[in-house]
């Protein structure tokens, strides 16, 4: 499970070298979102990584 958080968090700091600033807002949102709606944050990290590949 850690090896995919810090995989989202690679992606979520691509996004901002890249200056895709609200890509990156949307991104950490719907994170945020998720893990508060009890999602498992496992799945729901490869779910992210698979949405930026």
């Amino acid at each position: 499970m850690s090896k995919n958080i810090i995989d989202s968090l690679d992606n979520i700091k691509k996004l901002i070298e890249e200056e895709n600033y609200q890509e990156a807002i949307n991104y950490i949102e719907k994170t945020k979102t998720e893990i508060k709606t009890g999602r498992d944050v496992s799945n729901y990290m490869d779910s992210l990584i698979n949405d930026l590949k």
